[in-house]
């Protein structure tokens, strides 16, 4: 009789060991991080498109903010 499937079992990463110490070079930096961007399923299998990005820096996000505000407040206003 076989186990009842466990799906937090780890999953294996098919990646050369190249493109492994690459990335987690990378994600040595300080403010370095990993995000999936995209997902992929096909049948059982599942595909990842991972990307390494640097996090916005505070002067950023006022600004996507303040845009985001005005957005809204014309939506509003129509």
């Amino acid at each position: 009789m076989s186990e009842p499937h466990n799906e937090n079992r780890d999953k294996k990463l098919l990646l050369t060991k190249r493109e492994i110490n690459k990335i987690s070079r990378s994600l040595e930096d300080q403010g370095i991080t990993c995000i999936p961007l995209t997902i992929f399923t096909k049948r059982n299998k599942l595909k990842v498109k991972i990307g390494v990005v640097k996090g916005k820096k505070l002067y950023d996000k006022r600004q996507s903010i303040k845009e985001r505000d005005i957005k809204r407040d014309l939506q509003r206003n129509l």
